[in-house]
């Protein structure tokens, strides 16, 4: 019973946001920049717990993504920046075809503890406005999962995403996921108490974290003025419909969609990883996955082919 009241909960506050955000015209609340993230070894282990987290559910929804639109089969080259422990790493190994893997980091800490969740993954320690370790076009497929909202302003936004376009190959895809700036304090509160861990023992660090992500957090206007204009592929804003505090920016090469068009159905419907996921964060994948059909996909820059 009480399991149903939380999934019920849930739901409600989605649409409560939903409305909200529409009721919301202009944002009033100010970005405030997070904090210097700390390697200590403790919260390096607190980050390592992130698949006992809210955001495990974040982290299959992406993966699903991902795989309907990466080539299928296709051996990739795959970079996950600014990829802490390892944990999304670790299902892009298990679940994509990765002919080199590389995982980036600027926290040593964190670097050694992703060796040891992904032995097979090249470790580097680089910073993601700079990516000094890759040439050019070199991968096929370069993620950035919730650590756009580290960087301290809009000049570091604009690198990191040309740093992002520029190692990626004209045919490969730049996935960049993280939460977005909610445009009230009364929002953001509602929504990192429903959805942070609060009150969740053992997770009071990932709770404080949260609500220091969405001060961090961009808004969907801030992306947007920072995507690339280089033409090398078309860029797209993602925002899953009920769901304003997430948002993707997705760089994709100009025959997406007739590679999308070629995925088998037995193909997109064999990745089953919900068993990932504690069964207290079905109900956010399944809001996830019930809005995605119907959300919003903007290009907002375009590829010159």
């Amino acid at each position: 019973m009480l399991e149903i009241l939380s999934h019920l909960k849930k739901f409600g506050v989605t649409l409560i946001l939903l409305i909200g955000d529409r009721l919301t015209p202009r944002h009033r609340l100010e970005r405030v920049p997070e904090p210097q993230v700390s390697d200590e070894t403790s919260q390096v282990e607190d980050y390592d717990r992130v698949m006992e987290s809210s955001m495990s559910a974040i982290y299959v929804f992406c993966l699903g993504l991902i795989y309907r639109l990466v080539p299928e089969g296709e051996a990739l080259r795959v970079a996950d920046i600014c990829c802490g422990p390892g944990q999304f790493t670790k299902l892009i190994k298990d679940h994509l075809n990765c002919q080199e893997l590389y995982g980036v980091d600027l926290s040593a800490p964190m670097l050694e503890k992703l060796q040891k969740n992904v032995p097979e993954a090249k470790v580097l320690r680089d910073d993601m406005t700079e990516l000094n370790h890759f040439a050019e076009n070199g991968l096929d497929l370069t993620l950035a999962m919730n650590c756009l909202h580290h960087l301290p302003d809009q000049s570091a936004l604009a690198q990191a995403l040309a740093q992002l376009d520029r190692v990626t190959s004209p045919s490969g895809v730049v996935f960049a996921f993280d939460v977005a700036r909610l445009k009230t304090a009364w929002q953001t509160h509602l929504f990192t108490e429903t959805f942070g861990n609060k009150g969740r023992e053992g997770f009071e660090f990932f709770h404080r974290d949260f609500e220091l992500s969405m001060a961090a957090a961009w808004s969907l206007d801030e992306l947007v003025s920072a995507c690339p204009q280089s033409g090398k592929r078309s860029w797209y804003l993602l925002s899953p419909l009920g769901i304003p505090s997430l948002v993707g920016l997705i760089g994709l090469p100009a025959d997406w969609r007739a590679q999308l068009g070629q995925k088998t159905k037995a193909s997109s419907t064999s990745l089953a990883v919900e068993d990932l996921i504690p069964p207290e964060f079905h109900t956010e994948l399944r809001l996830l996955r019930l809005l995605m059909p119907l959300s919003r996909l903007k290009e907002v820059s375009g590829s010159n082919s």
